[in-house]
């Protein structure tokens, strides 16, 4: 036995190297049990953030397409169709400006959290709902820093490490 080996804390919680990160980059540093587990329970929020906005996108086309259909019907070729198209292009805007949020958090890129944040800041004047989804994904993007940009932690990594302690956990039982 070495001497790290006795001086070592039994009741420590086990690290893991996380050099095999296909996203790390061979850094090499050392993750923890509990904060494996809390960026995996964060990187299930931000994929739960991006099923929400893509339900919301889905919700937003419908009451476009359907709120244009009753315009034109109730216009009759009055001059209304100018203040329509200056609607449909904002909400348009906004709608693009989802669809890259959308790709970007679920890419898990840098730019992809900051369409994020300022998607969920938008998010906090539409009451009461919107305003629920704002700060869940202000919540989530702001504790998930490290899941995003070049060196992030996959999901599919953080799932594996978390499983691997389960596993040892169960042995050690």
């Amino acid at each position: 036995m070495n001497d790290a080996d006795t001086n070592a804390n039994v009741y420590a919680p086990p690290e893991t190297d996380i050099r095999q990160s296909p996203a790390d980059g061979g850094n090499g540093f050392k993750i923890g049990n509990v904060e494996s587990r809390k960026l995996y329970n964060h990187s299930r929020s931000v994929g739960a953030l991006v099923f929400l906005w893509c339900l919301g996108l889905v919700a937003m086309v419908a009451v476009v397409i359907l709120n244009v259909m009753a315009s034109a019907k109730q216009a009759g070729g009055n001059t209304e169709g100018v203040n329509i198209f200056i609607g449909v292009l904002g909400v348009m805007s906004l709608l693009m400006l989802m669809l890259a949020g959308i790709v970007g958090c679920w890419m898990r890129t840098t730019w992809g959290r900051i369409i994020g944040f300022i998607l969920c800041a938008l998010m906090l004047l539409n009451f009461w709902l919107g305003t629920l989804i704002g700060i869940f994904g202000l919540i989530a993007l702001t504790n998930g820093k490290r899941l995003f940009g070049p060196d992030r932690l996959t999901h599919r990594y953080l799932k594996e490490t978390v499983a691997a302690y389960k596993s040892t956990e169960r042995k050690r039982r």
